[in-house]
């Protein structure tokens, strides 16, 4: 199966997946609405590649969708670098799909990478500075974004095809019309901290005068960053989605991926 396929389905599921992803609590007792937009990485992974094989299982024969370990050393999720002893770095899927030609080796490894330009509650805060470091920076060992995931994947034993895929949730002006409609525009995060993610949205993008969040001004710079580093990269392949409707602002967005050779 080629990478457009894959980001075919991953487009064509994420509906299904945004109503479905679990978003538990966190550390600091904040409980942000379950969707795509606030779940982390391994979990959407997990819940993509459940979705996939509950909706297409002929294409992904005999995949075991859990983390690698000793008790389940077949495992898609989570594979770890040293295939012996399960432990240190892992890459985030290994699979092959019902096409693929390499007979019993893994034909994808996959590393996913979330840019995430607002939190859940629409305000300003670091994400936007944390979400251009996670593309662009050079630091790998420091950042761990996605040039640190790329320079990584190169070296995994698995994998006959290695990709990364990045998404990122764009905001607009014209998404503060929804996002102030939106049921789920004031459920607390907190007990005691009251919020409305419609007018959150609203003074956000009225301090940015209207200028939107999205990932696509950034991918040529990008590209040119992995040129750079002598990162050899396949063909963009580039998948816009939306019509999200779990949560005020999570709506719309991009999934890019690029095979690396």
């Amino acid at each position: 199966m080629e990478l457009n396929e894959i980001l075919n389905r991953l487009v064509e599921l994420l509906p299904e997946v945004d109503s479905v992803i679990e978003v538990p609590r966190t550390n600091r007792n904040n409980q942000y609405i379950p969707c795509v937009g606030t779940a982390n990485e391994p979990t959407f992974v997990r819940t993509f590649m459940q979705s996939w094989n509950d909706n297409y299982p002929d294409e992904l024969p005999d995949i075991i969708i859990e983390n690698r370990s000793r008790d389940c050393p077949q495992g898609s999720l989570e594979v770890h670098y040293n295939l012996e002893e399960f432990d240190g770095a892992t890459a985030d899927v290994a699979f092959s799909t019902n096409s693929s030609p390499f007979d019993d080796e893994v034909e994808w490894l996959i590393e996913f990478k979330k840019i995430e330009f607002v939190g859940d509650t629409g305000g300003k805060n670091l994400h936007q500075e944390v979400s251009v470091a996670k593309l662009f920076s050079p630091f790998l060992s420091h950042t761990r974004g996605v040039l640190h995931d790329m320079n990584r994947i190169t070296q995994h034993p698995l994998g006959r095809r290695k990709a990364v895929i990045i998404y990122a949730f764009s905001l607009d002006h014209q998404l503060i019309t929804h996002a102030e409609s939106h049921p789920r525009r004031r459920e607390q995060i907190h007990p005691d901290r009251t919020i409305d993610r419609g007018n959150q949205l609203r003074r956000l993008m009225r301090n940015l005068e209207d200028e939107p969040f999205s990932l696509v001004p950034m991918l040529t710079p990008f590209e040119g960053m992995c040129e750079h580093l002598n990162h050899e990269l396949g063909e963009r392949i580039h998948h816009q989605f939306d019509g999200l409707q779990n949560h005020p602002f999570y709506v719309q967005g991009d999934f890019v991926a690029w095979e690396i050779k």
